[in-house]
């Protein structure tokens, strides 16, 4: 499982979190890389990329964490890592181009993915347009349940 996060200042990458069920006590800690990124826009605007790894997590174990470090932290967001083996099917929503003004099925989207309906969203087209205009990199995060596509092609779940 990667967290990926973006800050507009350089902060260490940090992700606390812990399974669940129990309250939150973010007891285990994971520590990750930042990448400075440049838009090509007049205004050369700063982005940094944050990305931390989180190992030896348990299959079909429920997650709670949050990201950032002591200068502040994100809300609480939750994830399930995959099943091992072969004996069951990964149930995958995927989406392409939105939109911002007109995202009719981003409420759906964001509704089923809190009711544990999907084990991965995939996003199969562009995060940003025009980016010497427009530079926001962002994430929708709304309980991701992020999934390796090279686990499911190496698994044979997912064919190419």
């Amino acid at each position: 499982m990667t967290v990926t996060w973006s800050t507009f200042n350089w902060t260490p990458s940090v992700v606390e979190f812990n399974p669940l069920p129990g309250p939150p006590s973010f007891n285990l800690t994971a520590y990750g890389s930042t990448d400075l990124f440049v838009d090509g826009g007049p205004k050369h605007r700063k982005i940094f990329i944050h990305r931390v790894t989180l190992e030896n997590l348990k299959p079909g174990q429920k997650y709670v964490y949050h990201c950032g470090s002591s200068l502040g932290w994100s809300p609480q967001f939750y994830f399930r890592v995959l099943q091992d083996g072969s004996s069951w099917g990964p149930r995958l929503a995927v989406y392409g181009d939105m939109g911002n003004d007109n995202a009719q099925s981003l409420s759906r989207l964001q509704k089923e993915t809190q009711m544990e309906m999907y084990d991965a969203i995939l996003h199969v087209a562009d995060f940003a347009y025009d980016m010497d205009e427009v530079c926001v990199l962002f994430t929708l995060h709304i309980h991701y349940y992020y999934i390796s596509w090279a686990r499911l092609l190496v698994s044979g779940i997912v064919k190419v």
